[in-house]
């Protein structure tokens, strides 16, 4: 009776812990990167992640954005203030700078995934995207 009432106390515990997962706060820590590299990943909760980290925040501008391409030139005029304060604003948004790549790659990985997401957000394990992929060819 003992073991029984131990293994049910178990499970409950299991239980409650595993759904803890769900509570994550996608505002202060980048999940959407590991999100990436998960293939039983859910589409819209990594696509949830990536926006909730990024409220707020300024995502870092691309290569070809820091080179006067794609609207940097745009950017710059849309700023305020003195030059000095714009200096002061650009080191505070510098802040997330190492995220570069992985918003480039995420955003990349967006657009790679999107025809295998089904209805429920799950996406297609590589094996059946293959699939998919060789049905499609003539």
């Amino acid at each position: 009776m003992r073991f029984l009432l131990i293994m049910l106390l178990g499970c409950f515990i299991s239980i409650k812990g595993y759904g803890q997962t769900a509570n994550l706060n996608y505002a202060k820590h980048p999940y959407w990167i590991t999100m990436m590299d998960d293939s039983t990943a859910n589409y819209f909760e990594a696509q949830k992640a990536y926006d909730a980290f990024w409220k707020g925040k300024v995502i870092p501008l691309e290569e070809e954005e820091t080179l006067g391409m794609k609207g940097a030139v745009a950017n710059e005029e849309k700023e305020k203030g003195s030059w000095l304060e714009r200096l002061f604003r650009r080191d505070k948004d510098r802040k997330y700078e190492h995220y570069r790549l992985d918003c480039k790659r995420f955003e990349h990985w967006k657009m790679m995934m999107l025809p295998f997401v089904q209805e429920d957000g799950s996406i297609l394990y590589p094996q059946q995207q293959l699939k998919l992929w060789k049905e499609a060819r003539p």
